[in-house]
């Protein structure tokens, strides 16, 4: 059974028996098996299996499996060393970027939960995150964090972030473009 509802009687099939059965493309599955293991895992197996294999590019930066899952790992360990731990709330406030996909992949091999915030708000709007998901800790974009320091130090004290990691988009590009 996939959902209960009061509207809908529960149902096994997502597709059999619903309006848009006649414009299911063929040949693409009803419902997908997923494995059942951490988004971790598929990181931590390319690297294994296909080291030097391109994972990522960057504004003319790419990194291989190998560097992926070894930055992951360094950031986990750092994240680990100021309480990050399975089950913590981490809040994300950056834009889409490298350090975007290695805090995702470093939180999953601690087993937190990342909490990714829109990168476009405001202190008096970043609050609630803070305050209703209960982090602790956050990473953020060096260019947008004031404002998640601003919206953390106007919340009660035992509210706020005890942690706000700075991740700066330049450490991302190559060597000859930083500034």
């Amino acid at each position: 059974m996939l959902f209960r509802s009061r509207m809908h009687p529960p149902i096994d099939d997502p597709v059999h028996g619903q309006p848009h059965e006649a414009v299911w493309p063929a040949g693409v599955p009803h419902a997908l098996a997923l494995p059942d293991e951490s988004l971790w895992c598929p990181l931590e197996r390319n690297a294994q299996e296909a080291p030097t294999a391109p994972a990522l590019h960057f504004m003319g930066r790419r990194w291989t499996w190998a560097e992926l899952h070894a930055e992951a790992l360094a950031l986990a360990g750092g994240l680990h060393r100021l309480g990050v731990g399975a089950g913590d709330r981490v809040l994300l406030f950056m834009q889409n970027c490298p350090q975007y996909v290695l805090a995702c992949h470093a939180l999953w091999r601690l087993g937190a939960v990342a909490l990714p915030v829109n990168p476009m708000n405001k202190a008096d709007e970043l609050g609630h995150y803070v305050q209703d998901s209960g982090a602790r800790v956050a990473l953020a974009s060096a260019d947008i964090a004031p404002e998640l320091q601003r919206a953390s130090a106007a919340l009660p004290a035992d509210a706020r972030l005890q942690h706000l990691v700075w991740l700066d988009l330049a450490d991302a590009l190559p060597p000859a473009q930083r500034t």
